[in-house]
């Protein structure tokens, strides 16, 4: 069995982005955009999740820092869409588990390069 070893960025480096731009999560497979701003909504959004055409879209004028989180967040919104979970609808839970998660990943780097857990 061969293992594989996940490099986290350090704070402020790029998550990178897989080279065929797209995140399987479950049977589907969404592609990754970005592109300097989500023009298809009003405000400043940072990304934007189309479940039904499986798409991510992150807007690109942010910092790195933003762009990684919101690519964990709009991660979420597709886990939390394949399970059917209530919390999909709700845009603060998501982004406060998209913050958590960010932050332990950042502070804990080494979590995910541990043989044994």
């Amino acid at each position: 069995m061969s293992e594989t070893i996940v490099r986290l960025p350090n704070e402020g480096e790029e998550v990178e982005i897989p080279k065929n731009n797209r995140v399987k999560i479950g049977y589907k497979e969404y592609e990754i955009i970005k592109q300097p701003e989500i023009i298809e909504v009003k405000g400043d959004y940072y990304g934007k999740t189309e479940t039904d055409e499986e798409k991510i879209t992150i807007a690109s004028k942010f910092s790195q820092k933003i762009q990684n989180q919101t690519f964990l967040h709009e991660l979420l919104h597709c886990i939390a869409s394949k399970y059917d979970l209530s919390v999909n609808q709700d845009e603060h839970t998501i982004e406060l588990l998209a913050t958590g998660l960010y932050e332990a990943i950042i502070d804990n780097p080494h979590i995910f390069t541990m043989k044994d857990i």
